[in-house]
């Protein structure tokens, strides 16, 4: 029993083993369970495919039928329910197209007007309310019509998007992925590791330190790529393409399995800049009939992709039609020289003497296989038995220009159809027959008609008909509200998608193959069909269609013909309203309330425009508590106790959430149809003044925090001076000020990245935001929120020609890059910052750019530049007056001439440093900076003790102001310290509080600096095996972020410099440092991903509005400025915007595992390797592929970021 059901769900696509069959069958009972419970109305099993058991006797498969089509158009059937008759039968009721009763009056099947059954009507008593019957009549009908049949007249029949199933294109796929399992081969996985019980047992009982020992897990070693025609006639194939995809990534014999489209006219071998994910093997699925594939371009495109490894086409065509196309391969003889051997390395042999076959000379010897079984399996064998010969079909090819195909038959519809009757199959030509009773024809139609009626036909039936000259394309331009209309029912199709195309018979055809039908086997068609979908809805891959709806929002094509009758147990199936009983009056027991009013209805003049002003600042990525009171009454325009009257009236209609913090936001059935409200209805100016209102607040409270937090800086008199356009915090408690700052910072940072993409006049006031968010950004969900806010108000102020914004921005980049430890990155950030300085004369930019780069030099090792970047700056704050920007830059010399050895002149520059921050500072917590200067100095010059002491002050300073990275740093100074003090088992606590507190996302490279004391502390300890394993993980770190610190630690291993060691795994991870390469790749893949969407969204408003002039922007301290022109609302590029949106929902979801690994200290190992598959899907499509330089480079990082995404 166990079997059949195996073989069963394998002929249905699906490869189970016996943890999914245990899965399958708890299912099957559950369900049982509910259909009984559910009635009667609810049947039907799902079987191996869709209608697998007609045989077409009832549609007319007789010769005699199938010859009168072709006898002409003269020889029509006369009787009463003949070709016109069918036509009519097969559009069941003209009102809202509804299959209530079946009509009798005949038309034509070219007539494209529907019949007026005027006179019928007129003869049939109306029944009055009183003889109404109170029991609703039979079960209501709908008919369903081609995609494509939307654009009719304002008076046709109405109709409405829905989606039905189709058909599997692969039965045997439980076959073909055995026949693939000889190419298995396995690596160790570059990134993943399993736990080494050995290796973990062994270290315990030699160090008595307990910790979980990895090895590398094995992976398959090749990936398979899936070349797709995207020809024309290969649309009948795209649920074909498909089910390859899934069938190679469920055959467990790849690593990976990237689709991508070819196009046969201009063919493109494999990308080579980027970077290699290993070696492939490629599929290719094409029929061969595009005339391209005859071209010598071809043959390079597939000489280059054949030189990355083995190559096959898979032609879906019957071998009997390969003939007059361009890949017309014939059984030959090849062998391998070696496994895996590329294309250019097969060599074709003679059949009787087994040499190399001298007609193969100089020709590309390129398979072709058919897609079954024992095609792959011969295939597989050339692969991985060398030197074996295999009979496999092959065609050669060559870089001479090849012969035409086949012409496009031309003539007579009765010389079209003896020229397809002589071409191709008999089952094609029945199956053309029925397809003759819909109108129009797409090809997921075609496959349905097909399965449903014609049981021992295949897929290849349906290409031969598009292949045989009966068809032409009938597509045309999409209305513009049909389009909106389909779209929103059904989603916009995916960026790059080619729609689905659109055919009709060519002149005169369908006539004659409509003589050989009849009426009554047309109306049995079109039942036969519905019948076939009611067991599959919802069950299997669907495909859009329409259905008559009078309360529909699209017109039919008055030619349109109905293809399936669904009853009303399907409809709800579908999700669409059942319809009443005829003559629109309900029974009283079953008439529904009025509708309620709309939101828009119950609210006043000013609380509409508030619902549309709050959407403005909600996002996929906002914080779900709302906006503060102060920020809402900002973005409304309205001093408080009015703000408070129009909130309290939202809330009060059920638009908006109140919490108990005064927070506030709109209620989750508001926040999607008030965003499309806002953006449809509010002028472009009103949306960039309450954007520059919003972020004018939060720069207020920003200003407000800082003044408390850090009194005496001098960095508030350089940012931009706001009024307030709301109420502000009245707390005057430092901590609280700055717990309420960094609670807010996520959802202010969302903000400022899609204010300045909406309005290019705010980049002055985020820049400045960006500066005062930056003193809490230093790692995890911040840092993940600030680099890409960073990196787009930077991108913006750059195309509006704003150097200080720009400069601005490139400083707060350049800063968090350097609190995570990224110093390359951050070099270029300031070095562009400092050059952006130097031409718009900012001086808060010129003083900090600079000292950020010495900074940089420190921890890259470059003293000389590190002086010579410092000196200066310490220099300039002496004429500036800036005593606590002086006191900072004595800490960092201090700190440099330790490095250097001068333990004497380190101390005295951060005794200068305290001596400053103490008498300027008024109890800042910057303070904490002297004192770990002044611990490096003392330990630099051989006095532990006082940087033990200093250090122990440092530590409850940063942790009070939430540097938590810096607080990390502190405790691993502290371990150094009790080392040097022989106080070891100290040390090794300190370490291990150390490691535990950089176990955060983006810690990893300081944490480094943790594992090399806890290391040395080992060693004093004695367990040399310990601390090697502590300096083999910091060192592939450090090597990773290319630190000078690198070179001290190999030298302790006596290890050399070897590349191919440092990457992204290293021999024997533990279980945290794993977690802390998983933190440290979500943490870069989130900011990755938002800087990816956010590029997206300029490339749409700059191809939206056009260049913009260069010049001055309106002053930051003016928030209704705007640089962007008071016209009509700004429409982005659809394309970008879709896949923008996807890519928010997807850091959003990046941003959540952040966030539960900061909290529980855990890497997250449910749902990355979907959220990989997902990005890395989303990446390769065309819409990303194409992107311009600027987009480019965020793709690129997002592709290699994704491939570190493992749990």
């Amino acid at each position: 029993m166990i079997d059949r059901l195996r073989q069963a769900m394998s002929a249905a696509g699906y490869d189970l083993g016996a943890t999914e069959l245990l899965d399958v069958l708890w299912l099957a009972r559950v369900m049982e369970g509910r259909t009984a419970a559910g009635g009667p109305g609810d049947s039907g099993e799902p079987g191996e495919r869709v209608g697998g058991t007609g045989d077409g006797a009832a549609f007319g498969d007789g010769d005699g039928a199938e010859d009168r089509a072709g006898a002409g158009e003269g020889r029509r059937r006369t009787e009463a329910g003949g070709a016109e008759g069918a036509t009519a039968a097969a559009d069941p009721a003209p009102e809202g197209r509804s299959a209530d009763a079946a009509p009798t009056t005949p038309v034509d099947p070219a007539d494209p007007a529907d019949p007026a059954d005027s006179s019928d009507s007129s003869c049939e008593p109306q029944p009055t309310e009183s003889t109404r019957p109170l029991t609703p009549p039979g079960p209501p009908r709908r008919a369903l019509y081609a995609w494509g049949s939307a654009g009719g007249e304002p008076g046709a029949d109405r109709a409405r998007p829905a989606r039905v199933p189709g058909g599997r294109a692969l039965p045997d796929a439980q076959q073909l992925g055995r026949a693939l399992r000889p190419l298995r081969r396995s690596r160790d996985h570059p990134h993943r590791t399993v736990t080494d019980v050995e290796a973990t047992v062994r270290l315990a009982a030699e160090t008595g330190f307990l910790d979980v020992v990895s090895r590398p897990e094995q992976e398959p070693r090749w990936s398979a790529v899936l070349l797709v025609d995207c020809s024309a006639a290969m649309q009948v194939w795209g649920p074909l393409a498909a089910e390859l995809r899934a069938l190679l990534a469920r055959s467990t014999v790849f690593r990976s399995v990237r689709i991508q489209r070819i196009d046969p006219r201009h063919p493109a071998g494999p990308v080579h800049h980027r970077r290699s994910a290993g070696a492939s093997v490629t599929f290719l699925l094409t029929d061969g009939t595009s005339p391209g594939w005859r071209s010598p371009q071809t043959v390079r495109a597939l000489t280059a992709w054949g030189n990355r490894g083995p190559l096959a086409v898979l032609n879906p065509l019957p071998r009997r039609l390969w003939r007059g196309t361009a890949l017309d391969a014939r059984p030959r003889l090849l062998a391998a020289p070696a496994e895996f051997g590329g294309l250019g390395r097969l060599l074709v042999c003679d059949p009787l003497s087994g040499e190399r076959d001298p007609e193969a000379e100089g020709v590309l010897a390129l398979p072709v296989l058919h897609p079954t079984a024992s095609a792959l399996e011969q295939w597989a064998g050339l692969l991985t038995r060398p030197g074996v010969p295999h009979l496999i079909d092959t065609v050669l090819l060559d870089e001479l220009p090849g012969h035409r195909g086949p012409d496009r038959p031309e003539g007579s519809a009765e010389e079209l159809l003896a020229h397809f009757r002589g071409a191709f199959s008999p089952e094609a030509y029945r199956l053309a027959v029925r397809l003759s009773a819909v109108r129009p024809l797409t090809t997921p139609l075609m496959q349905l008609v097909r399965a449903a009626t014609m049981g021992d036909a295949g897929p290849t039936h349906v290409a031969e008909i598009l292949l045989g000259g009966l068809l032409e394309r009938t597509d045309r331009a999409r209305d513009t509200s049909a389009a909106h209309t389909l779209d929103r029912a059904l989603g916009a199709p995916p960026p790059g998608l080619a729609t689905e195309p659109v055919y009709d018979f060519r002149p005169g055809v369908r006539e004659l193959l409509f003589s050989g039908l009849g009426a009554e086997a047309a109306v049995e068609v079109v039942e036969a069909v519905g019948r076939s979908l009611e067991p599959y809805m919802g069950r299997l891959p669907d495909f859009p269609v329409l259905m008559g709806d009078e309360d529909g929002e699209l017109r039919l094509q008055a030619s349109a013909r109905a293809f399936a009758v669904l009853a009303s147990p399907v409809l709800e199936r579908l999700g669409g309203a059942v319809p009443g009983p005829p003559g629109g009056v309900v029974p009283s027991q079953r008439r529904p309330e009025p509708a309620p009013p709309s939101l828009d209805e119950r609210l006043s003049v000013p609380a509409r425009r508030a619902v549309r002003l709050l959407a403005l600042a909600d996002f996929a990525d906002t914080s779900p508590t709302g906006l503060p009171f102060g920020a809402a009454a900002a973005l409304l325009d309205e001093n408080a106790p009015r703000a408070r009257e129009v909130l309290d009236e939202l809330a009060a209609a059920g638009a908006l959430r109140k919490t108990a913090a005064d927070r506030h936001r709109l209620a989750d059935e508001v926040r999607g149809p008030a965003r499309e409200a806002a953006g449809r209805e509010l002028p472009a100016a009103q949306r960039d003044a309450a954007l520059s209102r919003l972020l004018a607040w939060y720069l207020a409270v920003g200003r407000q925090m800082y003044t408390l937090r850090y009194p005496g800086e001098r960095m508030l008199q350089d940012l931009a001076r706001v009024s307030s356009p709301g109420p502000l915090p009245t707390t005057k408690d430092r901590t609280k000020a700055l717990a309420d700052w960094v609670e807010e910072l996520p959802q202010l940072l969302a903000l400022v990245r899609r204010a300045v993409v909406r309005s290019p006049g705010t980049v002055r006031t985020a820049a400045d935001l960006l500066l005062l968010a930056g003193t809490t950004a230093d790692c995890g969900a911040l840092s993940a929120a600030f680099e890409p806010a960073a990196r787009t108000v930077a991108a913006r102020a750059a195309g509006a020609g704003d150097a200080r914004a720009e400069g601005r921005a490139r400083l707060a980049l350049a800063e968090a890059y350097l609190a995570l430890g990224k110093a390359d990155e951050a070099e270029t950030a300031a070095r562009r910052a400092q050059e952006l300085a130097g031409r718009c004369g900012d001086a808060l930019t010129r003083f900090r750019a600079p000292y950020a780069r010495g900074i940089i030099a420190l921890h890259q090792g470059r003293h000389d530049t590190a002086e010579r970047y410092l000196t200066p700056v310490w220099e300039q704050c002496g004429r500036r007056g800036d005593a606590l920007g002086e006191a900072l830059v004595l800490g960092a010399l201090a700190r440099l001439w330790a490095a250097t050895g001068n333990g004497y002149e380190a101390v005295l520059f951060a005794e200068r440093s305290i001596g400053a921050h103490r008498s300027a500072g008024g109890g800042s917590p910057r303070l904490a900076h002297g004192h770990y200067a002044l611990a490096v100095a003392l330990a630099s010059a051989g006095r532990p003790a006082g940087a033990l002491r200093e250090l122990s002050r440092a530590l409850p300073l940063f942790e009070e102001d939430r540097q938590r990275l810096w607080a990390g740093r502190t405790r691993c100074r502290m371990a150094e310290a009790m080392v040097a003090l022989v106080r070891p088992g100290e040390a090794v606590t300190a370490a291990a509080d150390a490691a535990e507190r950089l176990l955060v996302p983006g810690g990893e490279r300081w944490r480094a600096d943790a594992l090399t004391a806890a290391g040395h502390a080992q060693t004093a300890l004695g367990h040399k095996q310990g601390a090697r394993a502590h300096w083999r993980e910091a060192l592939a770190v450090l090597e990773e972020f290319s630190a000078p610190q690198a070179v001290e630690l190999r030298a302790l291993l006596r290890e050399k410099p070897d590349p191919s060691a440092a990457g992204p795994h290293g021999p024997g991870l533990s279980r945290a440092a794993q977690t802390a390469r998983t933190g440290t790749a979500l943490r870069d893949l989130t900011a990755a991903v938002r800087t990816l969407g956010d590029q997206l969204r300029l490339r749409g408003a700059d191809e939206a509005t056009g260049p913009r002039p260069a010049g001055p922007t309106a002053p930051p301290d003016t928030p209704g400025s705007s640089d962007t022109p008071d016209t009509e609302d700004t429409e982005y590029t659809p394309d970008a915007l879709d896949t923008s949106d996807v890519l928010d929902t997807l850091a959003a979801e990046l941003a959540g595992h952040v966030r539960d690994l900061e909290r529980t200290g855990r890497a997250p190992r449910a749902g990355l390797p979907r959220l990989r598959a997902a990005l890395e899907t989303l990446t390769a499509s065309d819409a990303l592929t194409a992107a311009e330089a600027g987009a480019a480079e965020a793709v690129a990082a997002v592709r290699t970021l994704s491939r570190r995404l493992t749990p």
